[in-house]
């Protein structure tokens, strides 16, 4: 059997989780979990707002998916840069955009090696991305090395519960709304998750034990200052509505999740 570089293997792995989320991205709003309501988007804005304040800043948002976040600072007035390793979701962000008539500067790139200049932007977003990434703390000390001295990076996930233990019953029920959504939404069952050998490399997966803590401490790590972690209680509260009411998604989740923010600021 060819012996393979361990940075070859992660080279095949980031192609494959590319080609998951170009499969995905026509079908990703469309989701519950992730598509935004009007109401969501307002509640996203006003949480944003409050957060940076009224100065337009130049924001580079990694993991721009379909533009849940960039768009919202897009309108807010911020001069917003997005990056995605899927060029398919960039090209239904750029579509939104356009609807919208806001303007972005996407890119396809990775997370963990930017192609962008030291101390190029204000502040870095993410929305559920840290879980997805092979290699986490280089993507954090990649986001740091662009943002300005001073400048603060905001990422947002949520904090599960106890998804790491996960027993014969729940894998059924997850199992059973996979099928039904399949049915009723028209996603393949086999683009519900990567390979698991994927998954087993990700160090921050919501099946790791404590992974929102591990983010927490990725941040720590990589000596970034004034470290806040706060529960968006708003936003937790319409997301756990709302997936209360698609019982085909609903059958398969444990508990759900509470969204937070987690942010640190670059030494000046």
């Amino acid at each position: 059997m060819e012996n393979i570089s361990q940075d070859q293997v992660i080279r095949n792995y980031k192609q494959e989780i590319e080609e998951y989320w170009t499969k995905d991205c026509s079908f990703y709003d469309n989701y519950p979990e992730h598509g935004l309501t009007k109401k969501e988007e307002e509640l996203w804005e006003e949480f944003l707002h409050t957060e940076i304040g009224n100065k337009p800043l130049k924001i580079l948002d990694v993991g721009t998916g379909t533009g849940s976040i960039s768009l919202i600072l897009s309108k807010l007035g911020h001069d917003v840069t997005g990056i995605d390793l899927s060029p398919g979701m960039l090209s239904v962000c750029e579509r939104k955009a356009g609807e919208r008539g806001l303007t972005l500067d996407l890119h396809v790139g990775d997370a963990e090696a930017l192609p962008f200049p030291d101390n190029n932007f204000d502040m870095i977003t993410s929305r559920w991305v840290l879980w997805t990434l092979l290699q986490p703390e280089i993507a954090i000390n990649e986001w740091k090395r662009v943002i300005k001295p001073g400048g603060k990076i905001l990422a947002f996930d949520v904090k599960t519960h106890d998804f790491g233990n996960i027993t014969m019953m729940n894998k059924f029920r997850q199992f059973i709304s996979k099928k039904l959504i399949s049915i009723q939404d028209g996603r393949k069952p086999d683009s519900y998750s990567y390979k698991q050998e994927i998954t087993d490399s990700l160090p921050l997966s919501y099946r790791t034990p404590d992974c929102f803590d591990k983010q927490v401490l990725l941040f720590k790590n990589a000596d970034l200052r004034e470290i806040l972690v706060k529960m968006v209680e708003p936003l937790t509260v319409m997301q756990h509505e709302k997936l209360d009411k698609p019982w085909r998604y609903k059958i398969g989740r444990r508990k759900y999740g509470d969204w937070h923010c987690i942010s640190g600021k670059k030494t000046e």
